[in-house]
């Protein structure tokens, strides 16, 4: 979690704008990859089932009915980047969470976008679905940061999070049928 003892005020502001920056990269890195070592032989008719059957998985897993380690990149941020200073640093910490290369993954929502950027997504769709990524995350750093006090944050958080985590996902969920039935 974001301490905001360390990024607050002009530094929070340049760490959200790594997190919208880190998002559209990955989400057109996904797009690029994809465009040469998948696009050229999937058929686009059915794009639907893997997203279906990704999306009916990834909540069983959501739900703790299966339970499986997704793959995460899960280590702390080093201190070099903290001392890079409260814009430079803000920005790099943000820039890496936003892609996902620094950062441990809570719920398994990310990776069902990745699927669905990959198999079906234009390129408007992934810099949308990109910023979108990192304005989520934006939003909940922000919302603990502006909270006091913090600890309250954290009870709420956590009296709330099951049922925030399905909702995500439902929507995600919604989200990613939309793109492969519309492809």
């Amino acid at each position: 979690m974001l301490i905001s003892s360390v990024w607050r005020g002009t530094s929070l502001r340049w760490f959200n704008s790594g997190l919208v920056l880190g998002g559209i990269f990955a989400a057109i890195a996904v797009l690029l990859a994809s465009s040469i070592v998948i696009r050229p032989w999937w058929s686009e008719r059915f794009t639907w089932v893997p997203i279906t059957a990704a999306t009916l998985v990834l909540l069983l897993r959501e739900l703790g009915v299966l339970t499986f380690r997704m793959p995460q990149n899960a280590r702390l941020v080093p201190q070099r980047v903290v001392d890079a200073g409260p814009k430079l640093g803000a920005l790099q910490f943000g820039f890496e969470m936003g892609t996902g290369s620094r950062t441990y993954v809570t719920s398994s929502l990310p990776y069902l976008l990745v699927l669905a950027l990959a198999l079906a997504a234009s390129p408007i769709e992934a810099v949308v679905a990109g910023a979108g990524f990192g304005l989520g995350r934006a939003l909940m750093s922000s919302s603990r940061t502006w909270s006091r006090p913090v600890e309250v944050w954290d009870e709420v958080l956590l009296g709330q999070e099951r049922a925030l985590r399905l909702w995500t996902f439902a929507l995600g969920g919604l989200a990613a049928a939309a793109i492969a039935l519309m492809s």
